[in-house]
């Protein structure tokens, strides 16, 4: 099959940013971070704390877990117990909150509760509040892929937006960076250490209950050390457009 010409790119690069500015600015809006703190505070034992609820009991579209292959449906939760929610979540980090294997240091998915960037863990780097930390499992263990789960609540048109980012330098040899719509892999990365990749403000037409995964595995070798990653998403439901 032919690439597309220079000029039907710029056309439908120029239609979907037509299709950004007619989003109404009151559309509704998910973010992965903000809504992970939303469901993280206040803690427990408040009684109006839902911070062990998974999938998010604030905003149930989010559901946080890990599984042994990319392509796949299934989802091991995090959940209380035997998997931990920590309210210090990396080397004790108060600032750090949610979800990690119990005596383990991964798999885990947490966020920064501060309304400043922190750094997670001091060897890391900083952390943004709309920003989760994402590290994956043992490379090749049914625990090896990370994912942040969303759930879409209706049929529709939405843009998708996601940022991943490694903040260890110190180690390792990358991170893989996926996003799997209802088991079926549409976008792949290879990430280098200390790079990062994006998937940027993409239209989907999705049915009430698709399942959208945001995955983060470790590097090509299996090497899950020093695979902490920033991982920023955005889900904005838009009135009507083509999807790809």
């Amino acid at each position: 099959m032919k690439s597309p010409t220079p000029f039907f790119r710029s056309f439908s690069i120029a239609i979907a940013f037509l299709f950004i500015l007619l989003i109404p600015a009151g559309a509704q809006t998910w973010n992965a971070a903000r809504d992970l703190r939303i469901n993280e505070k206040p803690d427990e034992p408040d009684p109006h704390s839902t911070e062990l609820s998974n999938p998010n009991a604030r905003v149930p579209e989010w559901s946080y877990g890990y599984r042994g292959t990319l392509t796949d449906t299934a989802l091991t939760l995090f959940e209380m117990p035997p998997d931990e929610h920590s309210n210090a979540a990396v080397h004790g980090n108060e600032d750090m909150e949610g979800w990690t294997k119990p005596g383990e240091l991964w798999p885990l998915v947490t966020c920064n509760v501060s309304d400043a960037a922190v750094r997670p863990s001091p060897e890391l780097k900083l952390l943004a509040p709309d920003e989760l930390d994402v590290h994956p499992g043992t490379g090749f263990t049914s625990d090896a892929f990370a994912v942040v789960r969303w759930t879409a609540p209706s049929t529709g048109n939405y843009l998708i937006s996601a940022i991943w980012r490694d903040i260890d330098l110190n180690c390792g040899d990358g991170f893989g960076a996926h996003i799997v719509r209802n088991g079926i892999s549409i976008f792949d990365k290879s990430v280098p250490n200390g790079e990062s990749t994006s998937f940027i403000r993409h239209i989907l037409t999705l049915s009430a209950g698709d399942l959208v995964d945001f995955v983060v595995e470790p590097g090509p070798n299996g090497n899950q050390d020093c695979d902490s990653t920033a991982l920023k998403i955005e889900v904005v439901l838009i009135p009507c457009a083509t999807a790809e």
